[in-house]
């Protein structure tokens, strides 16, 4: 993200859409560091707490999460069919 301010300027910088809540921390210090102070909007997938903190002074748009449960399933029986190595 840096590189990316760099390359186009903190004030060129429209919205970020972040994997993940982690990231979206990064990508917040990696425009407070050249002194943005409005930012855009910026938003991530898995509602980690500290993304979810980041919505109350603004700094981040928000962040998403969906339902695990199907996944977990598809996961445990790949697991379960592979036994162990």
């Amino acid at each position: 993200m840096t590189n990316v301010i760099k390359e186009i300027g903190k004030d060129n910088v429209t919205a970020v859409c972040s994997p993940n809540g982690a990231m979206a921390g990064g990508i917040v210090k990696a425009l407070e560091n050249p002194g943005v102070t409005k930012f855009p909007p910026i938003t991530s997938q898995d509602a980690e707490l500290p993304a979810v903190l980041r919505l109350v002074p603004g700094e981040q748009y928000m962040s998403a999460t969906e339902p695990y449960t199907a996944e977990a399933e598809v996961a445990a029986e790949a697991a379960a069919m592979k036994g162990p190595e």
